[in-house]
């Protein structure tokens, strides 16, 4: 532009062939007329010739929103005679199109006459690479701004840009974090690995696009983020772009679903439980590592279905096949116990439980449970030879006893009718009468509770009402006049229950009469009651005995109950009573009859549930 000053003033005559030569529109106007303009001036203003220029008004070609500028910057320069600093203007081609110049403007004297000497050039294609750069970055800052990801720009390990979310996650203020570093930021566990990321990324070398990293906050909190790392040109410079996402709760979540899993396996391997997940097209399993310790197998991702079939012990395999064909084909429950077979001879009892899962209506996977029943296995079977030796001696009592003790008494009551004896004399014959009674009476009843506890009793509707008057009705007559039993008769108290219920109120009657001082009297009431939003039936026996301690009336209903009080018997009555009160889902227990004052007596109370109408 200098050079094009120093030759305009070097004469009236321009340089036609250097103004010609030059890469600027030369433009020279008087009286707002155009005299000359070069050929690139017309190429800028899209005409062939620089012919369909001359002659012309500049407005014609200045775009209307530059009119008045143009007019106010040429007075100047007429008045001034002071250049004009390069401008930015809009012109209009002879086609209609705007385009945008750099503009300079001087005054001279072109053949005598003061004139306007222009050079321009054409800059449209910048500007609109400015507008689209410019664009570009108000789209990346709208994004950014609001984005739900932090985005940040850092050149030579200065941030450069951070958007809302960034500042929000480290807490920081955009002046804060736009004065830091990017290393003060990161965690000291990560910047080994961010630091040979980065490196990478500026040397182009092959690294991964994403990868998770430990940031600090502002206030020291640690934050998992996962980052993803790119280069890019910014205003001209390389300029890494990093978008990271807030994985601080995922990664708790994961860190609590390996320490659930680490609970799972440790509570699966201390109850013996093990899960499995069979899928049908691969035909492989994915089990928990208590299912491949039960099967002796090495832990694995997926393990083939004929490995673990392979454990299992020869003549259960076909039966197991066989199974869970059938659970597949017809969907029916797997339900199954059978022996695994271990390398070192070992044989384990496995209870394995499964259902199918379809997709697109189809089978698709079985889920698993498996529960190492060795141990029960072992139980049962000491629990098996147990009974099979109480049911022994049960059977030695209730036969070879029982027939000894009808032998005893025959002979007790044979003696009792021929002899002539004194009281004294009688006395000293009831009594081993009556332990033979008590005896056979004993065996009676253990033989009443093995019946009772395996089951062989038939549950039918009964009624406490007329099961309590037939229980007063026997007392009553076995003692006479010398126990009195107020009971009054009535019905409709319906349980569920079985012929031992007779037994369960005769043992709280007989016990109640035994403790009991000389002439008993007894009290025996029934009343419905709720508990627990159901109905039961309430029935209390009372006595005037001695009472109950405090201390006992939790542990009477026990077998080997010992203590103060007057019994003599096995134990056993009370024992039957409580064994019987569980088995119709009722309960029993022992209060004072006047509560607080023991030694007035005691209340025995059954609850049963009533039958629901």
């Amino acid at each position: 532009m200098e050079k094009l000053e120093s030759i305009l003033r070097s004469g009236e005559e321009m340089s036609r062939q250097f103004l010609e030569q030059t890469l600027y529109g030369v433009w020279v106007n008087v009286d707002s007329r155009t005299v000359f303009i070069n050929k690139e001036g017309a190429r800028i203003l899209g005409a062939f010739h620089p012919r369909d220029i001359i002659g012309k008004s500049i407005f014609e070609f200045i775009h209307p929103d530059y009119h008045e500028v143009a007019k106010d910057r040429i007075r100047m320069i007429h008045e001034t005679g002071d250049p004009m600093a390069i401008v930015q203007e809009k012109c209009i081609r002879l086609d209609g199109r705007a385009v945008d110049v750099d503009i300079w403007l001087m005054k001279f004297r072109y053949e005598g006459k003061p004139a306007i000497f222009a050079a321009f050039r054409d800059i449209t294609e910048r500007r609109q690479a400015e507008r689209a750069l410019k664009e570009s970055e108000e789209k990346f800052r709208a994004l950014a701004e609001s984005a739900k990801a932090g985005i940040i720009l850092t050149r030579a390990d200065k941030f450069i840009y951070v958007n809302p979310e960034t500042i929000k996650d480290l807490g920081y203020t955009k002046d804060e974090l736009l004065a830091m570093k990017f290393w003060d930021v990161v965690h000291p566990d990560s910047r080994e690995l961010v630091r040979s990321q980065g490196l990478k990324l500026l040397q182009g070398l092959p690294a991964p696009s994403t990868y998770e990293i430990k940031v600090l906050t502002k206030g020291g909190k640690t934050l998992w983020e996962e980052l993803t790392a790119t280069i890019i040109d910014y205003i001209g410079e390389p300029t890494i772009l990093i978008t990271s996402f807030n994985i601080t709760e995922r990664k708790r979540a994961e860190i609590a679903l390996r320490e659930s899993e680490y609970e799972l396996n440790k509570a699966q391997r201390i109850a013996h439980l093990g899960s499995w997940e069979w899928d049908l097209a691969s035909n492989k399993v994915r089990g928990s590592d208590e299912l491949y310790r039960m099967f002796g197998l090495t832990p694995g991702l997926e393990t083939p279905l004929d490995q673990f079939i392979e454990q299992v012990a020869p003549e259960d395999r076909q039966r197991l096949m066989n199974a869970l064909g059938e659970t597949v084909k017809y969907n029916k429950p797997f339900d199954m116990e059978y022996q695994v077979l271990l390398p070192d001879g070992t044989r384990r009892f496995i209870d394995d439980k499964a259902e199918v899962s379809y997709e697109g209506g189809r089978p698709a996977t079985v889920f698993g449970t498996v529960l190492d029943i060795t141990e029960r296995k072992r139980v049962e079977n000491e629990l098996k030879a147990a009974k099979m030796q109480a049911d022994l001696y049960v059977d030695l009592m209730s036969h070879d006893i029982s027939n000894m003790n009808q032998v005893g008494m025959g002979f007790l009551e044979m003696a009792l009718d021929m002899l002539d004896l004194d009281e004294m004399g009688r006395e000293m014959l009831l009594k081993p009468k009556s332990a033979f009674e008590n005896s056979s009476k004993l065996i009676d009843n253990v033989k009443k509770l093995q019946k009772a506890r395996s089951g062989k009793y038939s549950e039918r509707e009964m009624d406490i009402g007329q099961v309590l008057g037939k229980v007063r009705d026997n007392y009553s007559k076995q003692y006479g006049p010398n126990v009195t039993i107020n009971y009054l008769m009535s019905s409709g108290y319906m349980v569920k229950a079985n012929e031992l219920l007779y037994d369960l109120f005769s043992n709280l009657v007989e016990n109640a009469i035994k403790h009991a001082k000389a002439h008993p009297m007894i009290d025996i009431n029934v009343e419905p009651a709720r508990e627990n939003g159901r109905v039961y039936y309430r029935v209390t026996i009372d006595d005037q005995g001695p009472g109950i301690p405090d201390e006992l009336k939790s542990v009477i209903f026990e077998r080997k109950l010992t203590g103060d009080i007057k019994s003599k018997g096995s134990g056993i009555g009370l024992y039957m009573v409580k064994t019987l009160a569980d088995i119709y889902n009722g309960r029993v227990w022992v209060e004072d009859r006047v509560p607080g004052d023991r030694t007035k007596g005691a209340r025995f109370v059954a609850m049963l549930p009533a039958v629901e109408k």
